[in-house]
C-alpha cells in the first residue's frame, strides 16, 4: 500500500484491523525495542477499568496540563477523528506528525503482522517521546495484563471500577476480570481504585501486596458534599485527605462522572503526596482542569428540539447509569433509543435495561465488521415485546427518530462509539 499523505496513512492503519485483537506483550516489547524503547522516555499514569477509564484519563490529563506540565493523553476508541486518540495538552497530533510516524513504524509493524491497536499505541509512545512530554495519561485498550499499553512503567496506576464486560477475553467472573485489570499494577507503584465489588477488591489487594504497591481507595481519600446536577454539568464541594477543599464544576453530569472527577483529582493529588517530589499539583489546577476538560458523547445534549442526547454507553453498567440520568432529568418524557452495538456486547442485558423505560428502540448498525446486525437487534427487542422501529443504517435510523419524535419525546443515541459520527452528520443535515 502506497503511503504519501495523511489520508493514506490512516487507511494503512485501518488495514491492520484484519489482524483482529491480539492480547500479549512480547510483540509490543519487540516493536518498542526496534524503535528505541520510547516508553522509557516519558512518565505515565496508567488507567484501567470497565467503565469510566476514558473520562478519568481525560480529566487527569486536563489537570496535569493546567498544572503546567506538557501532558500526553492516549485514549480509545475515537469518535470522529483517529487523531483524537493521541493528544498533548488537548491538541491532537498533527496530520503531518501522524503521517511521518506511520512511515517510521510501518516496517516493523508489517513484519510482525501487528494489529491496529498495537500500531496506534506504538505511534503514541513514539510521539510522546519525541515531544518530550512531562507525563502521559494512558488508557488501557482491553483488560490490562496483556494489553499493548502495559509495556509502560507508570508512576501511578488507577483502576476505576470492575464489572463484567469483554467476557470472551477477560473471563466470566469478577475475580477473573479483576485479575486482568490488576495486571497493570507494577512493583512499588501506587494504585488508586474506585468502588470495587468485594470479589474484585480481594484480587486487587493481593496483587498490590505481591508487588509491594501502596493501595489507595477513593472513598478514604476524597469526600464530596453539596452536589448539584444539571443536564450538562455538575457542581460539588471536593475535599481531599490532604485537608484541601474547593468548590468544583465539571462539564459532565451524573454520579458516575462526579466519581470520575474525584478519581482524577485524587490521582493528581497522589502524585505529589506519594513521596514523589517531582510533581507539584495544587488545588487550583485541579479545579481548573476539571472545569475545562473537553470530553464528548457522555450524556451530551447535541440538539434541543427535540432534545437529543448522545452517550457511548456500551455495556449493562453504563446503560444502567444512562437510564438513571434520563429518568432523573426527564421523568415524564417518552424516549426513542437509537441503538447500535458491537457484536461482543451483552445485548440481552442492554435491551432489558432500556425496556424498563417508556421507550421505543430504533435499531441501527455502524458501517463496520464488528457491528451487530440491526435486524438482529430488532428481533431481540420484539422478542421481549418492546416497541421497535424497522432496522436501518445509522443515518436513516437517526432521521427516522427525528420524524417520529413528538414534543414530549427525548431522542437518545447510544451504544457503540462507531455510530456517533454518522448520527451527528445526520442531525446536522436535519437541523441546518
Amino acid at each position: 500500500m502506497e503511503i504519501t499523505n495523511f489520508e493514506q496513512a490512516v487507511d494503512w492503519l485501518y488495514s491492520r484491523q484484519k489482524y483482529g485483537w491480539k492480547l500479549g506483550l512480547d510483540a509490543m516489547r519487540s516493536l518498542a525495542h526496534r524503535l528505541g524503547n520510547p516508553q522509557e522516555k516519558t512518565s505515565f499514569i496508567h488507567i484501567a477499568g470497565t467503565n469510566g477509564k476514558g473520562s478519568v484519563a481525560a480529566l487527569t490529563a486536563s489537570i496535569c496540563s493546567q498544572a503546567g506540565y506538557k501532558t500526553g493523553l492516549f485514549i480509545s476508541p475515537h469518535l470522529y477523528d483517529v487523531r483524537e486518540r493521541i493528544r498533548i495538552n488537548d491538541q491532537y497530533i498533527s496530520k503531518k506528525d501522524f503521517y511521518r510516524l506511520v512511515l517510521r513504524i510501518r516496517e516493523p509493524i508489517e513484519q510482525q503482522e501487528s494489529t491496529f491497536f498495537e500500531a496506534i499505541t506504538l505511534l503514541a509512545l513514539c510521539y510522546f517521546a519525541e515531544r518530550e512530554t512531562d507525563i502521559a495519561v494512558m488508557e488501557v485498550g482491553l483488560g490490562g495484563r496483556l494489553d499493548a499499553t502495559n509495556i509502560i512503567h507508570p508512576v501511578l496506576c488507577v483502576i476505576t471500577n470492575i464489572s463484567l464486560d469483554h467476557t470472551r477475553y477477560l473471563g466470566s467472573s469478577l475475580k477473573e476480570v479483576a485479575g486482568e485489570k490488576a495486571g497493570i499494577i507494577k512493583e512499588n507503584v501506587s494504585c488508586l481504585v474506585g468502588f470495587l465489588p468485594e470479589e474484585a477488591e480481594v484480587v486487587i489487594r493481593d496483587r498490590c501486596r505481591e508487588k509491594k504497591s501502596d493501595l489507595y481507595f477513593l472513598n478514604e481519600w476524597c469526600q464530596i458534599k453539596n452536589v448539584v446536577q444539571m443536564e450538562d454539568r455538575a457542581f460539588f464541594q471536593l475535599e481531599l485527605k490532604s485537608k484541601t477543599n474547593a468548590n468544583v464544576e465539571i462539564p459532565l453530569t451524573g454520579e458516575h462522572q462526579i466519581h470520575n472527577a474525584c478519581l482524577a483529582a485524587t490521582a493528581a493529588s497522589l502524585l505529589q503526596n506519594d513521596q514523589n517530589e517531582m510533581w507539584n499539583i495544587r488545588m487550583e489546577p485541579i479545579v481548573n482542569g476539571l472545569r475545562l476538560v473537553k470530553w464528548h458523547a457522555r450524556f451530551q445534549i447535541v440538539h434541543r428540539n427535540p432534545v437529543t442526547i448522545i452517550d457511548v454507553a456500551h455495556n449493562p453498567e453504563a446503560i444502567q447509569k444512562l437510564v438513571r440520568l434520563l429518568n432523573y432529568f426527564y421523568p415524564e418524557k417518552d424516549i426513542i433509543f437509537v441503538l447500535g452495538l458491537a457484536k461482543d456486547k451483552d445485548y440481552q442485558s442492554i435491551i432489558d435495561i432500556l425496556l424498563t423505560t417508556h421507550c421505543a428502540v430504533q435499531p441501527v448498525a455502524a458501517q463496520m465488521e464488528r457491528a451487530l446486525s440491526a435486524h438482529f437487534l430488532y428481533e431481540q427487542v420484539k422478542k421481549r415485546h418492546g416497541s421497535c422501529y424497522d432496522p436501518r443504517n445509522v443515518r436513516e435510523g437517526t432521521e427516522s427518530a427525528f420524524q417520529k419524535a413528538g414534543e414530549q419525546t427525548i431522542i437518545c443515541i447510544t451504544g457503540s462509539h462507531f455510530i456517533m459520527q454518522e448520527a451527528l452528520q445526520a442531525i446536522k443535515s436535519l437541523t441546518n
